[in-house]
């Protein structure tokens, strides 16, 4: 039987492929970087070099009493307490329960909107936030049933 150099070399070139991807994705190579990122206390900040010049990330989780995420509830940020946010600043939470704003360095409130506020929970008060520079600054709050 006579076989093709043209089809040997698309075998070869495919097991290249798939050794080149399984080594690149699950073994890591000298020299290569990653980043890990830690659960912090509320109110703590961790430098991030991800994070662009002149910008904070404030990173606000909002859980139940029983420790589990409030998925999709508006999370509210702006420079003032209440009222209507910024247009960058209301975001809804992740499965998570987290919400992540990118902001200038400054003071900053964390707050609901209370006509997509989930039924049966107790509204907290405003929560306030200082962001610095290349920084992310962790609030948490946890929601009570009513």
């Amino acid at each position: 039987m006579n076989k093709s150099p043209v089809g040997a070399f698309i075998v070869i070139a495919v097991i290249s492929l798939v050794v080149g991807y399984l080594l690149g994705n699950f073994l890591p190579f000298r020299g290569s970087t990653t980043t890990n990122q830690t659960s912090n206390p509320p109110g703590s900040t961790t430098t991030n070099t991800s994070i662009p010049s002149g910008k904070g990330i404030l990173e606000v989780t909002v859980t139940d009493s029983s420790n589990q995420p409030m998925v999709g509830i508006e999370v509210d940020v702006g420079t003032k307490p209440g009222g209507q946010p910024e247009g960058w600043g209301a975001k809804d939470a992740d499965t998570n329960g987290k919400a992540s704003f990118q902001v200038a360095p400054g003071t900053y409130y964390v707050y609901f909107n209370q006509s997509r506020f989930p039924s049966g929970y107790v509204a907290t008060t405003v929560e306030k936030a200082e962001v610095n520079e290349g920084q992310t600054t962790n609030v948490t709050i946890v929601l009570q049933k009513s």
